[in-house]
């Protein structure tokens, strides 16, 4: 399959090229429908997900505030999980407010019922790492996915041409470090009061 430079996808976009908005159809949906899925959303759901998101990228395009940092592709899969997951978020909010005015009828006065859902923190977790992953630095990404791949530091030093594998160590250090220290700076984090 035929792929394109960000700047293609770019002016793709902005000049309504269908070959473009195909291609990144078939890039994200695929992985698109399997997350919706897993978290209880049809194929349907997935597809809206898309439409959105892309009306998001586009206007961004017209207006010239378009500039993410990784893939295209991965921009929209990454609006299309924060979507679902305040979609998902308000639905079991408003499902459970609704069961819980029910159930309370039953209850005595003084019983106390809990209507948060439980958390996914897997999930949290995955979004968080996706949301601040693209701001580290393109070198500290480019690190961390090719940990994440399951590189050795030797491997990573070479590939990026460095020539002593204890400072792409020390490089690798610094970039989780850095990640962590704003994932666990981020309002959504799971664990507020404790490091993890």
């Amino acid at each position: 399959m035929k792929s394109y430079s960000k700047t293609e996808i770019i002016r793709g976009i902005r000049n309504r090229d269908n070959r473009i908005v195909l291609w990144l159809y078939e890039q994200v949906l695929p992985g698109l429908e399997e997350y919706v899925s897993r978290k209880g959303g049809s194929a349907q759901d997935a597809k809206d997900l898309f439409q959105d998101a892309m009306m998001i990228v586009f206007d961004k395009i017209r207006r010239n505030k378009f500039k993410p940092e990784v893939s295209v592709s991965a921009y929209i899969f990454g609006a299309c999980m924060k979507m679902w997951v305040s979609k998902f978020r308000k639905s079991i909010r408003n499902r459970n407010f609704e069961e819980t005015e029910e159930k309370e009828k039953y209850l005595p006065a003084n019983m106390y019922v809990d209507p948060e859902p439980p958390v996914d923190l897997s999930e949290i977790k995955r979004a968080l790492y996706v949301r601040h992953v693209s701001s580290i630095g393109t070198e500290c990404r480019e690190i961390l996915r090719l940990v994440n791949r399951g590189l050795s530091v030797e491997e990573i030093s070479k590939i990026l041409g460095h020539s002593d594998p204890k400072s792409t160590r020390n490089k690798k250090n610094y970039c989780m470090s850095k990640l962590i220290e704003r994932i666990r700076k981020d309002p959504d984090y799971p664990y507020p009061d404790r490091e993890e």
